[in-house]
């Protein structure tokens, strides 16, 4: 069952049981009714331990001054009863016979209280305190429907999340299908125009592609062939530059030092000459000394100043050779 009906049914049988007619607290004209023959229907079939509760609490001679003017106990006793259980007990049919037995029962015991005196005074009274009770009943009646409505509209409210949720869900489903779907169409479509396709159109396309892959193969295997023949004359170019390069290196080097093996010649033969060319002037200043000296002998003066002379000239013209 759905769960507002499982809590409807029970605030309905709830709402009977509290808004029960208890026979032995009731108005005149609400006597008259029950005294009467044609109302026999009941508004609701109530068990017979209820009643008895009731006409227990009700009695005049129990009742007490302070719990007539507080109908608070009342209500507790009423919330005391388990509704559920009672109503989920009793069958329909003895709850129907134990009601027109009671009713019975009743109508005996008012025919005997309204002959008493004091049953006027009582009626009142009853009367008043029921009609705080019922309208204590229908307050917390009128809870309970509140709480019901908000239990529902939160249901409701979960219904419809729910359903979004689900139209969500049918939606992605739907899209994945058809995705699925058309796939499945573009594959067959595909192998229904293959099966169209005669063999040999088959083999010819087959064998091209053979054609094909081979000469794929045969221009990779040329364009590495190519590549390392690259690069082998990139190593013999890489090669020959560095041998060229050393050659020249080792051409300018010997150039280098045979030029300088030259100089060094020529200095050194330039050097030999002048030092030759000293010794040589060196020997014919002491022949010219030796010479004059024995000139010297002769006139010391006129030989001073001749030799002076002499060796001044001898100077000035071996620095004109050199």
């Amino acid at each position: 069952m759905n769960p507002i009906d499982i809590i409807l049914s029970q605030t309905k049988a709830r709402k009977a049981a509290l808004n029960l007619q208890v026979p032995s607290v009731v108005s005149e004209s609400e006597e008259s009714e029950l005294f009467s023959e044609g109302n026999r229907s009941p508004t609701f079939p109530v068990a017979p331990l209820i009643r008895k509760e009731k006409q227990q609490k009700f009695k005049p001679e129990e009742a007490s001054s302070s719990e007539r003017k507080s109908p608070l106990l009342d209500v507790d006793s009423l919330a005391r009863i388990d509704i559920r259980k009672v109503s989920s007990t009793v069958p329909p049919e003895t709850a129907l016979s134990s009601f027109s037995s009671d009713k019975k029962h009743t109508r005996t015991l008012k025919k005997d209280k309204i002959k008493s005196p004091n049953a006027v005074k009582f009626v009142s009274k009853s009367s008043a305190e029921t009609k705080e009770i019922n309208t204590e009943v229908d307050d917390l009646v009128k809870q309970y429907e509140l709480e019901i409505e908000k239990l529902r509209l939160q249901i409701e409210n979960q219904k419809l999340l729910l359903e979004k949720q689900s139209s969500k869900l049918h939606q992605v489903q739907d899209l994945e299908t058809s995705k699925w779907h058309n796939k499945i169409e573009n594959q067959l479509q595909a192998i229904e125009e293959a099966q169209k396709i005669p063999l040999s159109s088959i083999r010819k396309k087959l064998s091209i592609i053979r054609e094909q892959n081979l000469q794929e193969k045969e221009e990779r295997r040329l364009r590495e062939v190519e590549k390392l023949v690259k690069k082998e004359q990139d190593r013999i170019r890489e090669a020959q530059r560095r041998e060229v390069f050393q050659n020249e290196l080792r051409a300018r080097y010997e150039a280098m030092v045979d030029r300088t093996n030259r100089v060094n010649s020529l200095v050194a033969s330039k050097m030999r000459t002048e030092h030759e060319r000293e010794l040589m002037f060196v020997e014919r200043i002491k022949q010219q000394e030796i010479d004059q000296s024995a000139l010297w002998n002769l006139s010391s003066t006129h030989s001073c100043q001749t030799s002076a002379k002499n060796s001044t000239g001898v100077w000035s013209q071996w620095r004109s050779d050199w």
